[in-house]
Parts: C-alpha cells; structure tokens; sequence
C-alpha cells in the first residue's frame, strides 16, 4: 500500500496546531494496520431499496441465529458531527486532502465506500450541493491506488502486454509484459481483472451498477479525511485532529439518479475488512471503540463516532433529563441487541409485528417473512423509506383497515380514517391523523422499536413532492401526532405512507423509522443499541 507523503498545509491567516510528527506516525499507523481486501458492495441511497442485498444473502450456511443477548457497557464518545437533512437524505460535512476540499456527502449504514465526482469528470452531475468536483491535483496528500505489481508474485497477479492489450501467462516478451495484482485494489467491483485493473494507467477502477439504472465508476484514490462542520475554519482547527487516511472512489462517471441528487456523494458506513472509516479512526487511535452512532430528526441530527455521545454516563439520569427538555437526550434506557450473524449489513432478527395494539401476524410467518432467506431487517440510513417483507403486506392490510373500523366506529369527532391501505397521497384533517396508529417492530431481545404516524406519513403537496420539514414556522419541524401547521389547524393536509410492503424477502429500515431514536452500531460486540432519544 502507497504511503501518504507528509502532511503540511500552511493557511494565510493562521497556523494549524497540530503536531506534524503525531499525523505522521498516525498515518504510517493506520497504513500498517491495512487488512485484507474486499469484494464491492453497495446499496442504492436516497429513496431506493436495498437493491443487492438478496444477492449476498447466500454467503453463509450459518443458521440465521443470533447470539443470546450479552450485557455490554455501552461505548460513549464526546466525538460528535452535526448531520442535515435535504432532498430526502441525511448528509454529513466531510473534508479531504491537504488544503482540504469539503464534500456534502449521504450517510449511508447500507454501504461501504467514500464515493463523490472528481476531476476530470465526463459525465456527472451538475446539481450537486458543491460548485466544483473535488480536484486531487490539489491536493499535497493524496496518492492513487495502484495495481501493478513490482514483485510479480502471488496468486492474483496477471500479465499483461502492454503492446498487443492480450492477458498472457507467459513471459515470453518481458519488455512489453507487466504484472498486475488486483489485491492491491480496495473497490473489487469485478470478479473480471481487466475491469478491477486499468494496466496502461496501473491505477484501480471502480464500477457500481443500482437497480433502479443509476451507475458510478472511476478509479481509486487515498488521502486524509476527517468528519467535520459547514464551519470550514472550525473543521480545520477543531477536527482535523481526527484525520486519518482513506481509500476512495473518485467518481469520472454517474447516471441516473445519482447523477441527479443533491449530495456529492456518499460515505458508507459498513464495516469492510478493516478498511472503513470507522476502523481507520480506531487503528490510528482517534477513537477508543469501533462503533458508532446515529440520532436523526426530520431535520438532521448528529453522528456519533466512537460510540454514542451521552452528555453524562448515568442513563437513568439522561433519561430524566429528556423528559425535562433537555436535548440530545435518551428518552429511555438503551437496549442492545445482537446483530446477524453472516449479513454483510447491520441487520437484526425480528419477532413481532404491531400496527397499534393488533399483531398484524403470527410469530411463525413474521419471521418466515424476515428470515427466510437469512436477511433479516437491514438498518439503512442511506435509504428514505422503508421496505418490508411483501409476505406480509396482506397482513398489514387487514390490520390497518381493522384499526380503521374500530375508530371509525367510536364515533367521537371527525376522525373517518381511510380504511384501504395504499402509498398513494391522502388527505388527513388534524383530529384524523392524530388516531393514526404506531407500528412496533418487536426485536429478538425484547426491544419494542416505536415507528410513530409522525415518521412513516410524509406530508406533501399536490403535486407529490415532500414538504421539507425545514419550511414548518418552528425552529423545530412540526410533530403532527400532537401539532399541525399555524393556519390550517382545521384544514386536511396531504400525505403519503411511506412504509412499503413489497421487498421479496427481509425487509429494510430506511431513515424515516430511524427518526427520534439513537440507535449505536457497536462493531466491536457486534450489538446494536436503541434508545429513543430527543435528536433535534
């Protein structure tokens, strides 16, 4: 692996205080930790399903089992990021290189890799939040992963002739013959090695193909990156000190809706062989615990890293304190639960299903239908919605039109509830919405994941288009469980369900039922913790 050269960058108004010779040593640190590489696996982001999961389902015979819940202490961390919300997706500010170029990127717990557009770019989008694509000639730090191998040795390497373009096994033309080794490449996208490696360039390219059309390719860079603030000056003189270096994908190429979207791109946040971010972070010693944590609000929220950033360690105290105002509380104690065995995401085993007091089915079908196939419940904060098994949709019908009845029949007001599920957009009055039911997810250790009306119904306009939360008169978005708009307190609004009952097998959380709950991805117990939280 190519070392980083030595870090310097000297701003016109001010010295950076940080120790020339501890970045170093964490460079070389985090470098020499480098593990094994990895096969490319991605998910769609913004309002896209877990569209590859199925296909990895299979990778192991394991049987879809977790461990029985072991009481852990819960990490804890004073490292925390603001996150925003816009255009559907929750998105971090992220610095690269030397003088730093910042990146909006998604943050996404249904992936792996850094990806955004770099120069020069062909075909990517010109709607991104950044003006410019990130230009790696800037920078004094970075360098491109190489798969050429000087050595010749080893199982994965191939010869190529530079002359005829022909893979060879022969060496029978050794000046025009080099050796290629696609282990030194991060992003595998490809099991074919002319497509892992361009031998002419000797640089690693990178190519990701989504369901629904969209695709990216480039080729691999690493230079140091860190979390940080739209305070570009706050970032450098606060969080730089987190910088650590990383492999990412400089994007040459989008289509589809990633070259549409808002953020530059995004940052994956599933662990890899050692080679996330989050492991990077920890092997260089910038944080105490592999393990990280999200607290969304339909605004934004913050992210966590090193564990979750309780302002005190007693949580019978936070959760006194939540229920007094306090913000970036826990609402409740926080319960671990084991992650799946064998899943290359964040997935967790579900028991129950409930739509308000009804259990929508038996326990023997919900967890045919969540793990049939070894899925489970995958936890996705690069996906809006949420997509739940399709086995189940008949029962989620019959259970929402019965919940329906029953409060259509109390009489009591103007609360007559649609009584036919559907995705399509509905009017609600006030007093209607507020009789909507929550949907809890019941999990295998016994948490009871609450996903309120306020998560799963997103208000929207005539025309469909979702009413960002940031247009609501409070400095907070409006609950509508318990608010409504100033104005039209006695007018209906539109909505949309955004709970989707149509995934094949398993299901995917997306961020709308991750809203108000702090939930910690411990990689290092491999738990997953749940609080419900005051995130705004």
């Amino acid at each position: 692996m190519n070392s980083l050269i030595a870090f310097f960058f000297l701003s016109q108004s001010f010295l950076l205080s940080i120790s020339l010779f501890l970045f170093q040593f964490h460079l070389a640190a985090a470098q020499s930790l480098r593990k094994a590489k990895y096969e490319y696996q991605s998910t769609p982001t913004v309002t896209l399903a877990l569209a590859d999961a199925d296909a990895d389902a299979d990778a192991t015979d394991e049987i879809l089992e977790p461990p029985a819940q072991v009481q852990v202490a819960v990490p804890k961390t004073s490292l925390s990021v603001p996150l925003f919300q816009s255009h559907n997706s929750y998105h971090v500010n992220m610095y690269i290189g030397s003088p730093p170029q910042r990146r909006l990127v998604i943050v996404d717990t249904g992936s792996r890799y850094l990806v955004f557009p770099c120069k020069p770019c062909r075909n990517c989008g010109k709607q991104h939040f950044s003006n410019d694509y990130f230009d790696p000639n800037i920078s004094s730090t970075d360098v491109s992963n190489q798969c050429v191998n000087t050595s010749g040795s080893g199982s994965s390497s191939w010869i190529y002739n530079v002359r005829t373009g022909i893979n060879t096994n022969t060496e029978t033309d050794v000046d025009t013959n080099i050796n290629i080794d696609i282990q030194q490449c991060t992003f595998q996208t490809s099991s074919r090695q002319q497509e892992v490696c361009d031998p002419r360039t000797g640089m690693c390219q990178f190519r990701q193909n989504y369901a629904e059309g969209s695709s990216i390719s480039g080729y691999e860079m690493e230079d140091i990156v860190w979390f940080g603030t739209d305070n570009e000056e706050e970032s450098m003189k606060i969080h730089m000190q987190y910088a650590v270096p990383l492999s990412f994908g400089c994007q040459t190429v989008e289509t589809g809706m990633i070259a549409r979207q808002f953020a530059d791109g995004i940052i994956g946040l599933v662990e890899h062989d050692g080679n996330a971010v989050l492991d990077m972070m920890h092997d260089a010693g910038v944080i105490d615990h592999r393990a990280f944590s999200l607290c969304l609000s339909k605004k934004g929220g913050f992210l966590s890293l090193g564990g979750t950033a309780l302002l005190n360690d007693d949580e019978n105290e936070n959760v006194a304190a939540a229920a007094a105002g306090t913000r970036h509380r826990h609402l409740e104690t926080m319960q671990m639960e084991p992650l799946l065995k064998g899943s290359k995401y964040y997935a967790v085993q579900v028991e129950a299903v409930f739509l308000g007091e009804l259990e929508i089915a038996t326990k023997a079908e919900v967890a045919n239908a969540f793990h049939s196939n070894k899925k489970g419940a995958v936890i996705d904060s690069g996906s809006t919605d949420s997509y739940l098994p399709k086995d189940l949709r008949d029962h989620f019908a019959s259970a929402w039109m019965n919940h329906h009845k029953s409060v259509n029949n109390s009489g009591g007001g103007n609360t007559d509830l649609h009584q036919t599920y559907t995705n399509k957009m509905e009017s609600y009055t006030r007093e209607a919405f507020q009789k909507l039911p929550n949907l809890t997810i019941v999990l295998k250790s016994g948490y009871k994941w609450v996903i309120e009306p306020f998560s799963y119904m997103e208000e929207v306009r005539s025309n469909g288009s979702k009413v960002e939360s940031s247009s609501a008169s409070a400095s907070d978005p409006i609950n509508y469980t318990s608010d409504w708009p100033a104005g039209t307190e006695t007018a209906p609004l539109l909505f949309i369900n955004r709970l989707y009952w149509d995934e094949p097998s398993g299901g995917v959380f997306g961020s709308n039922a991750m809203v108000n709950h702090d939930i910690l991805f411990d990689l290092e117990n491999g738990t997953i913790g749940f609080a419900k939280a005051n995130c705004n």
